[in-house]
């Protein structure tokens, strides 16, 4: 709960990796029960969530549900799950836990026998929203979720306020609660709470140059351009978008589309693999290593290692510059294993050269079969491999990054790094540059709108002075305060089941 806690009875959810909607999910229940055996939550002191998104509608009705404890709902908008349902793009619950074993069960969650809110699996975003909105007005009995008080036979009380913001916060030391001033339809309300749970996002997403953020002083910018957001309808989730926009790029007497993502955590990683391979992760990997099992296995149990040995490294990290090192030294890893699965013929060849000479006949016949056949699975990965690529008429794709990916979950990763090793003709990778400006040319000027800057024309310069020519263009620069300050996401390690513990009470932590 230290991790959460903001001063009072306040909370936050936003701030952690791994930040997946699932991570987000099981955050929210673990919270609500520390909450419960703390005795920070009872009967008596109810719950109050703001955000109606996976997490907070997660945390509600765990607390609701489980726990019996009246919970009131705040959220900015007239509905919840506002963000999953607006976007295509394809989740699932267990593919970033990779390379865990039970990486490809896609569903959530894991423990069949769990009560835990919101179930789902693998799919379309929109899909899974569609199923989660039904459940949750169930809740109320009710068609609609408008603004709805339900009493549970237990006594508990469900209510959900939707096109409300929080106009205040405050907290009483003697009884230690707080109470809630919300805002809705210009009339004020009041609600009180033992325990209050932000669950409002992350921040505000860096999409834009220049950057927007109120630190950067350029607020006021009307020639900012702007890409999409993760989450939102950005059409580059259908399938082989690729080819659909190349061929409108034709009909005009085009050539091709030229495509720029910049970041190298998660959003830019999985920007790149959905544009490459119009795929989910999860099918690239398993299609890639389909006919060689045995070298998955070893990749697998490789990457497991590796993983499992920075996680608990970030643990005890002292300062930012240990973090860096410690990613740093996870990503050369990848890029090792990367290079020795890929590059597996050469390195054979090298070691057969290198054998000492007084080793017998029968072990240098075993080295070199066991070898071959190392090379063979080697070559039949690179094979299942590229066959996923995307095939499109020519386009190009160029990729800006730092030195290393950032923090990002290792299914991203690894297969990224199979595709820079890949190397096909229309990937560019840009490795230790930034990205110095981005402006309309031609008859295009940005106007601070990702609608009207999506497919245009622009002149994209890098910080080592080269210039690129783009229509589509994606940053994926993390995220920033309201302060303006760029968010540096704290590192937790999160169990894949939620503990059933008695709820004996427990001294708060």
């Amino acid at each position: 709960m230290k991790r959460h806690h903001r001063g009072g009875m306040l909370f936050e959810m936003f701030g952690h990796n791994p930040q997946s909607i699932r991570d987000q999910m099981m955050r929210a229940a673990l919270l609500v029960d520390r909450g419960v055996r703390t005795e920070i939550l009872t009967k008596e002191r109810p719950l109050l969530v703001v955000g109606a998104g996976a997490a907070g509608v997660a945390a509600a009705l765990r607390a609701f549900r489980k726990h019996n404890i009246s919970t009131i709902l705040v959220e900015k908008e007239d509905r919840p799950f506002l963000r999953q349902l607006d976007s295509i793009r394809f989740v699932c619950p267990t593919q970033y836990d990779f390379p865990v074993s039970h990486w490809t069960k896609r569903w959530y969650p894991l423990d069949d026998g769990s009560d835990l809110p919101l179930r789902w699996k693998a799919a379309r975003s929109q899909e899974i929203a569609v199923r989660w909105a039904k459940e949750f007005t169930d809740t109320f009995d009710a068609p609609d979720a408008g603004h709805r008080r339900f009493k549970s036979a237990a006594g508990a009380v469900f209510e959900f306020i939707p096109g409300a913001s929080v106009e205040q916060i405050s907290h009483n030391s003697e009884n230690h609660s707080s109470s809630v001033t919300v805002d809705r339809d210009r009339a004020r309300m009041t609600r009180w709470a033992g325990m209050i749970i932000m669950a409002t996002g992350f921040g505000k997403e860096r999409c834009a140059y220049p950057d927007d953020a109120p630190s950067a002083g350029h607020t006021t910018i009307k020639e900012r351009f702007r890409s999409y957001n993760f989450w939102d309808a950005d059409q580059i989730e259908e399938e082989i978008y690729v080819d659909k926009i190349n061929r409108q790029f034709h009909a005009k007497g085009r050539e091709h589309c030229t495509f720029v993502i910049s970041g190298g955590g998660d959003g830019g990683l999985q920007d790149v693999l959905r544009l490459s391979f119009a795929k989910p992760a999860l099918e690239i990997f398993q299609n890639a290593f389909a006919r060689s099992e045995p070298l998955a296995r070893e990749v697998i149990a490789a990457l497991h290692c590796a993983e499992d040995q920075a996680h608990r490294a970030l643990q005890i990290a002292g300062s930012d510059a240990d973090r860096d090192q410690i990613i740093f030294e996870l990503d050369q890893k990848h890029r090792e294993l990367v290079d020795d699965i890929w590059d597996a013929k050469e390195r054979h060849e090298k070691a057969l050269a290198h054998l000492p000479e007084d080793l017998g006949h029968s072990k240098k016949r075993d080295f070199e079969r066991h070898g071959e056949w190392r090379c063979a699975l080697s070559e039949r990965m690179k094979e299942d491999f590229a066959a996923q690529v995307v095939d499109p008429e020519p386009y190009a794709l160029h990729f800006i990054y730092g030195e290393t990916f950032t923090p990002c979950y290792a299914l991203n990763r690894f297969l990224v790094l199979l595709l820079l090793k890949l190397s096909p003709e229309w990937l560019h990778e840009h490795r230790g540059v930034r990205l110095a400006s981005v402006e309309g040319t031609g008859e295009h000027t940005c106007n601070d709108n990702a609608d009207a800057c999506f497919a245009r024309d622009h002149k994209v310069k890098l910080s080592t002075g080269e210039e690129i020519s783009a229509q589509v263009i994606v940053l994926r620069h993390g995220f920033y305060n309201t302060k303006g300050k760029p968010i540096r996401m704290k590192q937790d390690v999160l169990p894949y089941f939620i503990p059933e513990f008695e709820n004996e009470p427990m001294a708060a932590q």
